[in-house]
Parts: structure tokens; sequence; C-alpha cells
């Protein structure tokens, strides 16, 4: 999702954080988000988004109007002595502001990544972090504004792709589907996770209470 910049004063934003000790405050935004109809609210269920599970969830406000959202989920089960996150898990914009993601999301980049991917890192205690997007191949305009996004990413805080992690076999029904890592400390051992290992964590981001 993109953010419509030209609708924000960026002064007039700031970003509520939550945890496991104020996570029923988030329930009144979980009910916003579970309004939406221009999108597949699934994954922002009570029991899909788990505010208990996220080392922080934050929200970003524009004055007193919820913009955007998103949190740091500890990937506990796959990093044993190196825990390893994934940032920006469960991310939304509210329809309001919600851009045209291959128009407005390159300029979108600065802004989530101050608001919300910055101060995560600065709490976090884990010894490293993850993106993860999808990139349909057969698209090629798509896949242009992909690549552009991602090498946006990578121009923050030295985020790198990940070697052996960009390209996941897709499933049956779209085999072009790529899965690409994106992380901000390339010395993680990711060689420890293979393939298959890989595509377990994408199977169970999209099927577990994350």
């Amino acid at each position: 999702m993109a953010i419509l910049l030209s609708k924000i004063d960026l002064k007039d934003t700031h970003t509520i954080w939550f945890d496991k000790n104020n996570a029923q405050e988030f329930e009144s935004i979980r009910n916003k988000i579970l309004q939406d109809d221009k999108i597949d609210t699934f994954n922002y269920r009570k029991d899909r988004l788990v505010i208990q599970n996220h080392i922080k969830y934050g929200v970003v406000f524009l004055e007193d109007t919820p913009l955007m959202c998103g949190g740091l989920y500890n990937l506990k089960e796959y990093s044993s002595n190196k825990p390893l996150g994934r940032i920006l898990n469960r991310f939304y914009v509210f329809p309001k502001y919600r851009g045209n993601i291959l128009k407005d999301f390159k300029v979108s980049v600065p802004f989530f990544m101050d608001r919300l991917v910055n101060p995560l890192i600065e709490i976090s205690p884990l010894s490293a972090h993850i993106f993860t997007h999808l990139n349909k191949s057969e698209n090629k305009k798509f896949g242009q504004w992909f690549s552009d996004a991602v090498n946006e990413y990578c121009g923050f805080k030295k985020w790198h792709v990940v070697p052996g992690l960009v390209k996941t076999t897709g499933s049956d029904k779209d085999p072009s589907v790529w899965q690409w890592c994106i992380t901000d400390n390339p010395d993680y051992p990711f060689k420890k996770i293979n393939i298959d290992q890989w595509l377990v964590i994408k199977e169970y981001f999209d099927n577990r209470k994350v």
C-alpha cells in the first residue's frame, strides 16, 4: 500500500505504540480497519493480528485521525540464538490516505521509514529485521516498480536484499509470485534458513496468528 502524501501535513503526524500492556486500546482502530470494503481485511481480525504477539505495533495519526499502522513481530520460531524480526508486520494504510501503488509508493518510503520502521529498529532487542514482499513477475510495469521500491528500501540504514531468499516457487495457482526478503543486517546467518524453511515462514505468515 502507498500513502497519498499530498493530503498530509507531515508535521501534524505522530505515532502511538501498542503492545501487550495496552492491546485493548487498539480495538477501536481495528474496528475501523475491519470496516474497509476496498480490501480483504481477513489478516486484521483479532485472531490474525494479535497485538500481544508483537514487540510493538504502531499507529500513525494525522492529528486525531489514523493514517497507517504496522508492527515488529519476533520470528523466534526460526531464529533460536540470534533473534530475527519481521518489520511492518500487518502493514495497513487507511482508505482516505491510500495512494496509487505504482505512482505514490516511492515517495511514501521515507515517510513510513521515519514514522514506523526506524523507531521500531531503535527499540528492538533483535539481532536482525526483515521486510517480506511479493511481486508478480508477469506484470512488467509492476515488476519495474517493485525493483525501484526495493532500491528505495535499500537506501535507508543499509537495508539489503538477502541472497538466496529472493524468489520462491510460488504456488500451484500462481507460480510467478516472487517473495523478497530485505534485511538491515546482511551478516545475519540467513544461509541457515534454506528455501524450504523460507516457504514455511511465508506459510506461517499466511496461516498463523501474527
